[in-house]
Order: C-alpha cells, then structure tokens, then sequence
C-alpha cells in the first residue's frame, strides 16, 4: 500500500520535473504552465495528507 503511494508521489516528482525542462526551453505559456503546476502539486498535498492520515491509522 506505501509502496503504491510512493510511486504515485514518484510519477508526480517526475512530472513536475519535466514540466520545468519544457519550460525552460520556452515551450509552454507561463499560464499554462502555472496551471499544469498547480495541478500536480495539489495532486502531491492530496497524497501525502492521504499518506498521513494511513500512518495515523497504523500508530
């Protein structure tokens, strides 16, 4: 079950990370990009208060 969560959180990390590349070589809009970003970091607070409230559960 972690191991599924972290790997969500991975494929998260590493969308973020190539969101970043694209638009370094200027090849997305800064409101699209703003947008994309704000996505997937809300996706990543989701996650890891989801994280959270499982290792609540366990103590």
């Amino acid at each position: 079950e972690g191991r599924e969560e972290g790997r969500e959180e991975g494929k998260i990390l590493g969308q973020i990370e190539l969101l970043k590349k694209i638009k370094s070589m200027k090849m997305l809009a800064k409101d699209q990009y703003n947008q994309m970003m704000d996505s997937l970091t809300m996706q990543l607070k989701e996650l890891s208060q989801s994280q959270k409230s499982v290792q609540t559960v366990r103590a």
